[in-house]
């Protein structure tokens, strides 16, 4: 499998700055061609309108998807999903990535994880295996998005013995410690 063209999803801030310098490092090589799509909290001038930093950082931008919900309903954020994932089904199918690189365990990453099982494109899951507490519904969607990832980029041991006890292989679970650290 040869990587050329891969895809990122990223909704807040905090799942932005884990990887900003990785992306920066994808841009650096010739060889591939990296783009983000980039929703959530990003567009919210109430948050920040974080999206101004993917820009100073020249990180392209593939789309800008309007899904957050102004809401502190339970139901908010499932319909962040569905919109999130409708409005870049087709924006992925033609773009047709290499690679999906999701992270962390928001609606962003289960949208870029389905797509990517769907569509038959691998999909790289950064920090899988991590556990919250707080009965948050985080964990699930960590935990699903990893059984729909390829490839997982884990943060400690823990992590990756949490993903090879829900029956991940291990040749696909890489533990790079916490790229955030560069930063």
């Amino acid at each position: 499998m040869s990587i050329k063209k891969i895809v990122a999803f990223t909704g807040i801030r905090s799942d932005y700055d884990l990887l900003s310098n990785f992306y920066k490092k994808i841009l650096n090589e010739d060889e591939f061609e990296l783009k983000l799509i980039v929703g959530g909290a990003h567009l919210s001038k109430q948050m920040g309108y974080t999206v101004q930093e993917i820009v100073n950082d020249g990180i392209p931008i593939l789309s800008r998807v309007e899904s957050l919900l102004n809401s502190d309903s339970f139901s908010s954020r499932a319909k962040s999903l569905s919109i999130l994932m409708q409005s870049t089904i087709d924006l992925v199918a033609n773009y047709n990535p290499d690679l999906i690189i999701v992270v962390g365990d928001r609606e962003e990453v289960l949208a870029g994880a389905t797509i990517g099982a769907y569509l038959k494109i691998p999909v790289a899951h950064f920090f899988g295996g991590d556990h919250t507490t707080g009965g948050h519904v985080d964990n699930p969607i960590r935990h699903a998005t990893s059984k729909l990832a390829n490839i997982h980029f884990v943060s400690n041991r823990f992590s990756e013995q949490r993903l090879l006890a829900i029956g991940e292989e291990k040749r696909g679970i890489f533990n790079i410690g916490s790229p955030s650290l560069d930063k």
